[in-house]
């Protein structure tokens, strides 16, 4: 058995797995298992404020839960709260065949559940009946399944990101289809096709632009008075494979990681008038999967394929033993749950 995702509920770990299982930690050990899905469960996120939890199933189906805990015995479990059967009618074992049907990602927000479909399509239920804080796009009144919108070329979409206003949804397509949403309308304000094979997106959350990483050089669109975006020249990059890339909190700096000769390398840029090189990091031994900046900008962590991290100080490009630190660091992104050598660094 394999677990897929994971995710925390007021300190309690929940991973889901290719059985179709939820499964309870404690202690680094499983405490109760619970069944979700008839096929694997690709899908899990946690809304801590909320005490909810949503898992997406490849059959289909969308489950929103909630954790319990038993007073005297201080027991564990999961309470199914609500079920949304996205195949309708369709056998569990034929939509587990069908894309449209495949739950590959959701988010849990406060009065909604988000879910992205591995053919493309995302999906809106809400969790209340109270419609008044809700979007109100068409609804299918049998279901509570509102369409939001689909990438015009049917690729996989591989990022979403929204702008500084949360009035536009940015959509970029495995292919290199960028496409600009109207929030509250789902119109398509701006589209461009770059033609190649796309990593991610990044939306500014200081300034009305956007990152766009593909698989060797990077390009920044910036909004225009007439509704569209215009690239950038300044901002623009062009490296050996890229692998990761993050913005700081004060969007100042931007880490790429990348391999240059069969050299793992990170890379800091700044960003104030176009990409400016800083500094560059050596010494690892595999390829970096993942880099994260602290959210007072002073330290940047790096993990390889190896599964070893390495932590360094922006200012002087020198690395950190945990012992130098005597505070608790957090992270912009997940950064890591658990890792020895870093065991006093939190996300």
């Amino acid at each position: 058995m394999t677990f897929l995702c994971c995710g925390f509920i007021n300190d309690t770990l929940i991973t889901a797995g290719d059985d179709g299982y939820l499964y309870i930690w404690e202690n680094e050990r499983i405490i109760r298992r619970i069944f979700a899905h008839e096929g694997s469960i690709f899908a899990l996120d946690c809304n801590q404020k909320l005490g909810f939890l949503a898992s997406g199933g490849i059959e289909g189906v969308v489950i929103l839960w909630r954790i319990l805990v038993e007073p005297r015995s201080n027991i564990k479990s999961l309470d199914k709260l609500k079920v949304y059967n996205l195949r309708k009618n369709l056998h569990a074992q034929a939509a587990v065949m069908n894309p449209e049907y495949n739950v590959q990602s959701l988010c849990l927000g406060y009065n909604r559940i988000v879910v992205g479909m591995r053919s493309g399509t995302i999906l809106e239920m809400p969790i209340s009946e109270d419609s008044t804080k809700m979007v109100r796009p068409n609804v299918d009144k049998k279901s509570k399944i509102r369409k939001w919108m689909r990438c015009i070329d049917h690729e996989v979409p591989i990022s979403v990101a929204v702008d500084m206003v949360s009035q536009r949804v940015f959509t970029m397509t495995s292919a290199g289809l960028f496409t600009v949403w109207d929030l509250l309308t789902f119109d398509v304000i701006f589209s461009k096709d770059f033609h190649k094979v796309a990593h991610d997106i990044i939306a500014f959350k200081l300034q009305n632009k956007v990152l766009i990483v593909f698989e060797n050089d990077i390009h920044v669109l910036d909004a225009n008075v007439d509704g569209g975006y215009d690239e950038l020249k300044e901002y623009e990059l062009k490296l050996n494979k890229i692998s990761d890339v993050k913005l700081n909190s004060n969007e100042r700096l931007l880490g790429v990681a990348s391999t240059s000769s069969l050299t793992p390398e990170v890379s800091l840029y700044e960003t104030e008038d176009g990409f400016a090189k800083l500094s560059t990091f050596y010494g690892f031994k595999a390829s970096i999967r993942y880099i994260d900046f602290s959210t007072d900008n002073y330290y940047l962590q790096c993990e390889d394929n190896l599964g070893e991290v390495q932590l360094f100080e922006i200012e002087s490009s020198r690395i950190i033993n945990t012992d130098a630190i005597d505070f608790d660091l957090e992270w912009l992104g997940e950064g890591l749950r658990s890792y020895s050598p870093l065991e006093n660094v939190r996300a």
